[in-house]
């Protein structure tokens, strides 16, 4: 486990939070419904699951032939992830934090990057995929101002269109899920061959 984090000892208020509503999960969950669709992009790789919560999908990932990187900035959604899913391996990285980066510069190598429900700064997506040419990465949030969620993690229409200049589009799909109206999409860096 490792915990490479930019926060002083007490939970900040996003922190706070997230540590909440972890703490009152009991029992496994699902995966993201839209999981099991983008999954032939992650198979059999290194996956860096970013914001896991309580480790939904890299428990789904990680009995599906992939070795998962899960990393959040709670402390007691990665405490659900190992007494719910037992993943032992875990990293705390405040990801809302100026100086993520740095703290990402600390993991293992990875294959591919699950973003579910978070969505990164355009400063961390370009990171991610300087360290592999050949980096897949999925993200999948709602496309809109979803009641309880806030309008900062939300796919928007100007997002996409800073991914099609920068990244290779691999798919991109929006529309209604179990989990509300999402946009998903799967990119890589614009020199990648990956042709999935």
């Amino acid at each position: 486990m490792g915990e490479f984090s930019t926060n002083s000892r007490e939970d900040k208020p996003f922190e706070s939070k997230w540590n909440k509503k972890f703490s009152l999960l009991d029992e496994k969950q699902r995966e993201v419904s839209f999981l099991p669709w983008v999954f032939p992009w992650l198979e059999a790789k290194v996956v860096l699951d970013l914001a896991c919560g309580a480790g939904r999908n890299s428990f789904y990932l990680k009995n599906r032939s992939c070795d998962v990187l899960p990393v959040d900035g709670s402390r007691a959604g990665l405490h659900k992830l190992q007494e719910l899913y037992g993943i032992k391996d875990h990293w705390l990285v405040d990801l809302e934090e100026k100086n993520s980066i740095e703290a990402l510069q600390n993991l293992p190598e990875f294959e591919a990057v699950l973003s579910s429900f978070y969505k990164p700064s355009r400063e961390v997506l370009q990171y991610l995929s300087s360290l592999n040419p050949e980096l897949v990465i999925v993200l999948g949030t709602f496309s809109e101002n979803q009641e309880g969620f806030s309008k900062r993690f939300c796919f928007d229409r100007e997002l996409f269109e800073w991914l099609e200049s920068h990244f290779r589009i691999l798919l991109h799909r929006e529309g209604a899920c179990e989990e509300g109206r999402v946009r998903l999409c799967v990119f890589s860096p614009k020199t990648s061959s990956n042709r999935n």
